[in-house]
């Protein structure tokens, strides 16, 4: 537009999807934080009300300029089913989903004074879904290759180009499939220990697990299954380290 081009939301992070699912379940972390709908709260529980809705705001803008098509779709299903199930007076409830219908088209109006929504759908590189193809055949192929204790952990990249000749493609990404990926890395002995230890968390505990819990599980799965940053990118092992300590 005008000579200009669009460029995503990267923030500190390495790429816009990693920043955008990070941005997600913080949010949802920060919303287990929420403070009490008691009116009559001192100042400093005021301030904090406050505060509370200013980050969520923030957040929630932080997501919409990152472009991350998947978590668009998850945080606009989590919003609609919040507003559906607590929001008791109609009206209200028709004018928040109205405003996020809102944002949606602007935000594809937006999108097409560069790509043509058409091609979005398929990934804001034109070629985005022959790669990720690629990718996962690559992945498959490792896994086949070592099916067992895969082909080591961290070692997708390193072996990718045996695995991308004469395909006409080559694109140096891991698989962006957290399940592909452990799979390729660490086998399939590898993944049953992940699940086994993942499983003994969940159950050794004395009291149920919080919904808010469940749902960004949920998140890092659905997520995962279109991108990898999970289990490869800094800022967002990091953050999975803290989600689960605190379950």
């Amino acid at each position: 537009m005008l000579g200009r081009g669009l460029v995503r939301a990267y923030g500190t992070f390495s790429h816009p999807n990693s920043l955008a699912g990070f941005l997600l379940v913080s949010l949802l972390l920060w919303w287990w934080l929420k403070p009490s709908p008691n009116p009559s709260l001192d100042r400093a529980g005021l301030l904090f009300k406050k505060v509370f809705w200013g980050v969520f705001w923030l957040g929630l803008l932080g997501i919409f300029v990152s472009g991350s098509r998947t978590i668009w779709v998850l945080t606009l299903i989590l919003i609609l089913g919040f507003v559906l199930k607590n929001i008791k007076n109609k009206i209200k409830a028709v004018t928040l989903i109205l405003l996020f219908l809102g944002m949606i088209f602007f935000g594809f109006k937006l999108i097409n004074m560069e790509y043509q929504v058409s091609d979005f759908l398929g990934g804001w590189d034109v070629d985005g879904i022959g790669k990720r193809t690629q990718l996962n055949w690559a992945g498959i192929k490792m896994f086949k290759e070592s099916p067992l204790f895969g082909v080591g952990l961290g070692n997708y990249l390193v072996r990718l180009p045996e695995f991308q000749k004469n395909n006409g493609i080559f694109w140096l990404q891991p698989v962006h499939n957290i399940v592909l990926l452990a799979l390729s890395e660490v086998g399939l002995l590898g993944l049953i220990i992940i699940i086994s230890n993942f499983k003994f968390l969940i159950s050794n505990k004395k009291k149920k697990i919080d919904l808010i819990f469940k749902i960004i599980f949920g998140v890092i799965l659905i997520s995962g299954m279109a991108d990898h940053y999970w289990l490869t990118l800094p800022q967002n092992v990091w953050l999975l380290v803290v989600v689960l300590s605190l379950v």
